[in-house]
């Protein structure tokens, strides 16, 4: 570890994350080229994701640290944050369509979509979302051919919290909050 590397907290699938001044730096993995061809594509169409930055000399990709708080340090979300967060990912699989789909036999993918036609996140969550002066996914490790439809189902779980011991009523206005901004 360098002198200027802090370890950041949370992720479970990535390995060791570090921050070396305005970058995080992440282990590079098969799929990191597509991925940063990706967020590269996501940007030159408006969507604001995290700026990639190639390889540093010990072979770990490199992105643009964003600054921000947690989405899941807020939940839960008032109605505008959620209208705005199905804004956001409309954006995203918007532009996503731009993207050549990789080939999704030869793609890692932790939870895959039946019948890929999209390159997605696969994981917006509040656990992905910084917030503040930017509103950003960030952890873009999970993207790969997906659906539409998938990705913002994962979302709706995610954001309204449709998790054992949660209040249904409120999880589902939050899901269909999610789904109407589109």
């Amino acid at each position: 570890m360098y002198d200027d590397e802090r370890e950041l907290t949370g992720g479970n699938a990535s390995g060791r994350v570090v921050r070396v001044g305005e970058t995080v730096r992440k282990p590079w993995i098969d799929n990191t080229p597509v991925v940063q061809s990706y967020l590269g594509a996501l940007r030159a169409r408006g969507v604001d994701a995290p700026n990639p930055l190639g390889c540093d000399q010990r072979g770990r990709q490199v992105v643009e640290y964003v600054h921000g708080a947690l989405a899941l340090d807020q939940l839960p979300l008032g109605r505008e944050d959620l209208l705005r967060v199905g804004r956001m990912i409309r954006r995203i699989h918007d532009a996503s369509e731009f993207f050549p789909v990789p080939d999704p036999d030869g793609w890692k993918m932790l939870l895959p979509a039946e019948n890929p036609n999209l390159m997605c996140h696969n994981d917006l969550a509040p656990w992905n979302l910084l917030t503040g002066d930017r509103w950003v996914f960030i952890d873009w490790d999970a993207a790969g051919p997906s659906t539409r439809l998938w990705d913002l189902a994962y979302a709706a779980q995610s954001f309204g919290m449709l998790f054992e011991g949660q209040p249904v009523d409120s999880a589902a206005r939050a899901c269909l909050l999610i789904g109407c901004s589109r």
